[in-house]
C-alpha cells in the first residue's frame, strides 16, 4: 500500500507540473484604441513639434490598462503553452575556450544573488515583477548560440529597420554585461533553425484578445524547465497592424522579448516602477529600455567573469537613458533617412518640373539617381529663396535656419511686400531637418548642391505603409 501510495504521490506531482509548464503574457494597450496611425495635427496652439515627437504621445491611448487578471497559463486563446512537458535539457559541453577568459566564462549570478539585486533595485521585494513570482527564471547561457528570431511571416521594409534597431538594443546592452548573449533576426529560416534550443518563433495574427476596456498587441510564450528555473520554447506573437505603427513595434517587441528573458509584466503589480518598458502604454510610453530595465538584466545576466568593475556597470546604467541610441526619435530619424534616400530621382525631377519653375536643368542634373543630400546642412546658419516661376504666381516662398537658436524662419514673397515667422524645427542629423510649417505643414527639408528642396511628408513613424514624401518647393541658397 505505501508502494501505491508513493506512486500516485509522484503521478500527482506529474500533473501538476505540466500545468504549470508553460505561460503566455500579454502587453495591454490601454482602450478605447486610436487607429493604428496617428493623428497628425499638432496640439492646440503648437506648430513647432513634429507629429512623431509630441511628449504627450497622442497617438497612444489615454485610458488606463483595463485588465488586472492574471493570464491563464493554459489558456490557448491568450497565448498558452500547451505542450506536454519534456525532460530538462541535456548539460552541454563548452566550447573550446577562445584566448579571453572573459569569452570562455559561460556562468550567470545565483539565483540568489540575482533575486537580492533586483531588491535592491526595485526597493523591495512587493515591488518586484518576475516572470515567475518571485522565482528567478532565465534564459539559459547559449553558450555560442545566437538566438535567432524566426519569422514566419513578411514584413516591409520599414518594419525590418524598427526590428532590427530594437533587436540592437539587446545586443548593445548585453555586449557590456555578457556577449554571450546575442539576438539575430532571421528572415528566411531553416527546420533546424526552428528546432534549435535558442530559437524564438515570431508569429502574427490579425487579431488578439480584446474587450471594452483593453487590448492585446502581443504575447509570449515559453515554457519551463530545472524546476522552473530555466525558460525554453519561445515565441512571439505580434498583431499585424503593429507592424504598420513603428512606435506601437518597438514597444511591443522590446516587451515581449524582455518575457522570453524573465522579466513579468509591471502593470500587474500595484507597487512597481512606472519607469520600464513592462508597464502598459498609458503609465510608460517610453519607447526604448529605462536605467531600471538595463539593471534588471545585468542583476539577471551579468557574466561572473565581467572584466567591468562595479562602478563602470553602475555609470553605464546610470546614464543609459541619456546615452541611448535606441529611442522612438532617433530611430523616427533612421526611419525617415530611409525613406529619403530611396526616392526617385526622375520622379523628384518630374514633380519640380510640375511647379512651373524657369529653369530646373541644373538641379536635375544633380539629382539623377535620387536625393543625395548634403550631410552637413543644418550645421551652419542658411537661408534659400524658391526658385524663379515661369510665371510669377502672388506669393513665393523664403526660409532659413538658424542652429544656434534652433529656429526655422520662413515666410511668403509678395511683389511688394512678404511676412514671415519663427518656428521650432528638428535636426535628424546627416543633412535631414523636419519643421511643420503653418502648424500642419509636415515638411522634411534637404540640401542637394546649392539647393535646399522642401518635401511634403506623407504618412509618418506611425504609419509606416503611407510614409513617403512629394517635392513641395525647391529653394537656391542665398549668398
Amino acid at each position: 500500500m505505501k508502494t501505491l501510495r508513493n506512486i500516485i504521490n509522484i503521478f500527482r506531482s506529474i500533473l501538476v507540473a505540466l500545468a504549470l509548464a508553460a505561460i503566455s503574457l500579454m502587453l495591454y494597450a490601454c482602450a478605447p484604441l486610436p487607429p493604428i496611425g496617428p493623428d497628425d495635427n499638432p496640439p492646440e496652439g503648437s506648430v513647432t513639434i513634429p507629429p512623431d515627437e509630441d511628449p504627450e504621445d497622442p497617438d497612444l491611448p489615454d485610458d488606463p490598462d483595463g485588465s488586472d487578471e492574471p493570464d491563464d497559463p493554459n489558456d490557448s486563446e491568450s497565448g498558452g503553452n500547451n505542450k506536454p512537458d519534456v525532460p530538462d535539457y541535456p548539460t552541454e559541453p563548452d566550447p573550446p575556450a577562445p584566448q579571453e577568459p572573459w569569452q570562455s566564462e559561460y556562468g550567470l549570478p545565483s539565483a540568489e544573488s540575482a533575486k537580492a539585486r533586483l531588491v535592491e533595485i526595485y526597493g523591495g521585494a512587493d515591488k518586484m515583477f518576475l516572470l515567475n513570482a518571485n522565482t528567478v527564471a532565465r534564459m539559459p547561457c547559449p553558450r555560442g548560440e545566437t538566438v535567432k528570431l524566426n519569422m514566419t511571416f513578411s514584413v516591409s521594409a520599414y518594419a525590418k529597420t524598427v526590428l532590427e534597431d530594437s533587436v540592437d538594443e539587446f545586443n548593445d546592452v548585453f555586449a557590456v554585461i555578457n556577449p554571450h548573449y546575442r539576438f539575430e533576426i532571421n528572415y528566411a529560416p531553416t527546420d533546424a533553425d526552428f528546432s534549435a534550443k535558442y530559437s524564438v518563433r515570431m508569429r502574427t495574427e490579425a487579431q488578439l484578445s480584446q474587450t471594452e476596456t483593453s487590448q492585446v498587441f502581443g504575447f509570449a510564450h515559453v515554457g519551463y524547465y530545472n524546476g522552473f528555473t530555466e525558460l525554453g520554447d519561445f515565441a512571439i506573437t505580434i498583431r499585424t497592424d503593429v507592424f504598420d505603427n513603428g512606435a506601437y513595434l518597438m514597444t511591443t517587441f522590446k516587451h515581449e522579448l524582455m518575457h522570453l528573458l524573465g522579466a513579468g509584466d509591471a502593470y500587474k503589480n500595484a507597487n512597481a516602477t512606472q519607469n520600464t518598458i513592462m508597464q502598459s502604454y498609458k503609465v510608460n510610453a517610453s519607447h526604448g529600455f529605462s536605467s531600471t530595465d538595463v539593471a534588471m538584466l545585468d542583476a539577471m545576466y551579468r557574466n561572473p567573469a565581467s572584466p567591468h568593475s562595479d562602478e563602470y556597470i553602475a555609470d553605464y546604467i546610470e546614464n543609459y537613458e541619456t546615452n541611448s541610441t535606441h529611442t522612438r526619435r532617433a530611430l523616427t530619424a533612421v526611419v525617415y533617412k530611409q525613406m529619403i534616400n530611396e526616392l526617385d530621382g526622375d520622379e523628384i525631377v518630374s514633380q519640380t518640373n510640375a511647379i512651373g519653375y524657369k529653369d530646373t536643368a541644373a538641379f536635375a542634373s544633380l539629382v539623377n539617381g535620387g536625393a543625395k543630400r548634403d550631410e552637413t546642412f543644418g550645421c551652419a546658419r542658411v537661408s534659400f529663396t524658391e526658385l524663379e516661376y515661369v510665371t510669377r504666381p502672388e506669393i513665393t516662398y523664403f526660409g532659413g535656419f538658424d542652429p544656434t537658436t534652433g529656429k526655422y524662419s520662413h515666410g511668403k514673397q509678395k511683389p511688394t511686400i512678404g511676412s514671415s515667422q519663427s518656428i521650432n524645427y528638428t535636426d535628424y542629423g546627416d543633412g535631414l531637418l523636419y519643421a511643420a510649417p503653418d502648424g500642419n505643414l509636415y515638411t522634411l527639408f534637404v540640401r542637394i548642391g546649392d539647393y535646399v528642396v522642401l518635401f511634403t511628408l506623407h504618412g509618418s513613424f506611425t504609419d509606416l505603409p503611407a510614409l513617403g514624401a512629394t517635392v513641395w518647393h525647391v529653394c537656391t541658397i542665398n549668398n
